[in-house]
């Protein structure tokens, strides 16, 4: 039988949780405004999710901005890129597909939920292991069709943490953190995989 002790355990587990969730969300926040280094602040947010949140290790903010700075450089060129190819996915649905045939809408929009998949995935990657660009995205794409369950769940929980901003802004402060939950729970098990003991 559980003693009240227990209960007061399991309630401050959860507010040191949500306490960590705020903290990350407000540091992928302030990282983020300048745009073009959404990415490296999202590699440095699911980094501390999957080693700090999750993993256990101390020094949760101190890790965030290490690992943000040690990708700045390297994550705004990525930030650029998919900054581009989104823009140009936006572009052309708004003066093309959408005038188009049903069936082209659908295959349009199956192929920007792959790219945001793929995307995801270079994030998580990123955060755990060292590649060339190519071979980055080589592998996110294998991981996207290689670990299909997966890569839906992490998908969904990207869409849904965007519907969830776009109608209620104010949860910009624990959404990111909730959304890097999500991934770090459906793609962290794939990663160790392909880790070296010693790293995990």
């Amino acid at each position: 039988m559980k003693n009240f002790n227990d209960h007061e355990n399991i309630i401050w587990r959860g507010f040191e949780r949500f306490y960590d969730l705020v903290m990350l969300s407000l540091c992928w926040l302030l990282c983020s405004l300048p745009v073009v280094t959404v990415i490296p602040a999202s590699i440095a947010l699911y980094d501390c999710m999957a080693r700090c949140v999750c993993g256990g290790e101390g020094g949760m903010l101190g890790r965030f901005f290490r690992t943000f700075k040690n990708e700045l450089g390297r994550g705004i060129l990525l930030s650029l890129f998919w900054g581009l190819l989104i823009g140009i996915l936006l572009f052309g649905y708004e003066y093309g597909v959408a005038q188009v045939s049903d069936m082209i809408h659908i295959l349009y929009l199956c192929a920007a939920a792959i790219l945001l998949a793929v995307l995801c995935w270079v994030v998580a990657i990123e955060s755990r292991f060292v590649y060339g660009i190519g071979m980055l995205h080589r592998n996110a794409l294998i991981f996207t069709f290689g670990y299909l369950p997966n890569t839906l769940v992490i998908t969904a929980s990207l869409l849904l943490g965007i519907a969830a901003l776009w109608f209620a802004p104010f949860l910009v402060f624990v959404v990111p953190g909730l959304v890097a939950n999500l991934q770090h729970r459906a793609v962290e098990k794939v990663l160790r995989k392909y880790m070296p003991k010693e790293e995990e």
